[in-house]
């Protein structure tokens, strides 16, 4: 059925903004077709994997923010060759009602590595719980690899276009989310207004863009490279602790999954609004 998604957040400028998304659910079918396109579009196109990693950046800079012990693995069906519509592209499945993520888990121990979750043709999903929220986050090897390979030519390009800026960086490091209040306070000169810092933010993001338009390819290699890499290496790889297997559905969490990303939140912070006999 046509659904209706709203979005309310802040900005770093502390305004206030709100996304309306009205859509129109297509037929099962119809998304199945389109979700595997998408598929072949982030095995061959490059534009289209940047497009992904960016969208997912914030949530990787969450998660490399987390302090390392609290990362956790969290089992996630595949697509079998047996049902090809399983895990096609964007589409969100609810895990607590996937078949597949039970079936998987059932043959786990608490002991299971991100080897043994995908020779048993499951996903290795790197999750963690966000401080101070009801959600628990995470996403795929490949996609990490993606993220942080965009992270590192971000932080390269920052730091070349700021050498020739009249004000110093506000965003020095991939693993450091900034916060525009301190950051500022502390690097730009006492006479500058924040009229003069948003012009010069304005100016910056305007450099960004041209950047990234003119290394198009470049961001698209390097994607590419960290998103084979991340889906042939062990998160050892990337995280300096191993990090174990976990079972949110058992811990009191409702779960939902893509092919690349991972989103949990606990059931006892919801309304739920459900009848009982």
């Amino acid at each position: 059925m046509a659904h209706q998604k709203v979005l309310c957040g802040t900005s770093l400028q502390r305004r206030l903004f709100m996304m309306i998304d009205i859509e129109s659910g297509p037929s099962y079918s119809e998304s199945v077709d389109s979700s595997e396109q998408v598929d072949d579009a982030l095995e061959h196109d490059n534009d289209a994997l940047v497009e992904l990693a960016r969208a997912r950046m914030l949530m990787y800079l969450a998660l490399v923010s987390l302090a390392p012990g609290s990362l956790k693995l969290a089992a996630v069906g595949g697509r079998r060759p047996d049902n090809p519509r399983r895990r096609a592209g964007g589409l969100v499945h609810l895990l607590e009602s996937d078949d597949a993520t039970v079936d998987l888990r059932r043959r786990l121990d608490s002991r299971a590595t991100g080897l043994d979750i995908t020779q048993g043709d499951g996903v290795d999903m790197l999750t963690g719980r966000l401080p101070g929220t009801d959600l628990m986050i995470g996403m795929s090897r490949r996609l990490f690899g993606a993220c942080r390979a965009l992270a590192e030519m971000d932080r390269r390009m920052v730091a070349e276009i700021e050498e020739t800026s009249a004000m110093p960086t506000v965003y020095s490091s991939p693993q450091r989310l900034p916060d525009m209040r301190t950051d500022f306070a502390a690097t730009a000169p006492s006479d500058v207004s924040e009229r003069q810092h948003e012009r010069h933010m304005a100016e910056r993001d305007e450099r960004v863009r041209s950047h990234r338009e003119r290394h198009r390819d470049a961001f698209g290699q390097a994607a590419r490279r960290g998103f084979d890499s991340g889906d042939a290496s062990p998160w050892e790889a990337f995280t300096p602790v191993t990090p174990r297997l976990t079972s949110p559905s058992e811990d009191g969490f409702l779960e939902a999954a893509t092919a690349d990303t991972y989103l949990a939140v606990e059931q006892d912070s919801l309304d739920l609004d459900v009848e009982t006999a």
